[in-house]
């Protein structure tokens, strides 16, 4: 019973901003047990919670506004599939749209995606490898590349 009552407590002391927050990621976490809400309410500053979003599409966008140069046309995404663009930003971020809002943690939800030097490494070696691959099949088709 003082375990609840000191959780009471946490959760009457937070604002109604982390409050929101807090039902957010109890809603993603499904945790009911008081002793995981109380880990949650003491984890709820590595959360990010945009509560202004609530699809895929409306983060893409936003996520695209904020991350393009200042005059850049997001019109030119409009024939793409932006419910895939948001899902994709949204998993590398290990993110979610809830019934509050867009949330993830540890990341800031708009911060650019970088790619990492070891992700480079990978991508300039399947580079190399697809070059090399061409150059061997253009020797096949009669030495014709």
């Amino acid at each position: 019973m003082r375990k609840l009552n000191d959780l009471a407590v946490k959760i009457a002391e937070l604002s109604d901003d982390d409050f929101v927050k807090l039902k957010a990621v109890i809603e993603r976490k499904s945790s009911s047990s008081v002793s995981g809400i109380t880990e949650l309410v003491s984890q709820l500053d590595g959360f990010n919670l945009d509560r202004t979003v609530h699809s895929r599409e409306s983060f893409a966008a936003d996520y695209l506004k904020r991350n393009l140069r200042e005059n850049s046309d997001i019109s030119v995404f409009g024939q793409a599939n932006i419910w895939w663009i948001g899902n994709s930003i949204l998993g590398r971020k290990n993110g979610f749209i809830g019934s509050y809002g867009a949330v993830c943690k540890e990341h800031d939800l708009y911060s650019p995606i970088v790619v990492s030097t070891e992700q480079e490494q990978s991508k300039d070696n399947a580079e190399e490898e697809s070059e090399d691959e061409s150059e061997d099949h253009g020797m096949n088709m009669g030495g014709i590349s």
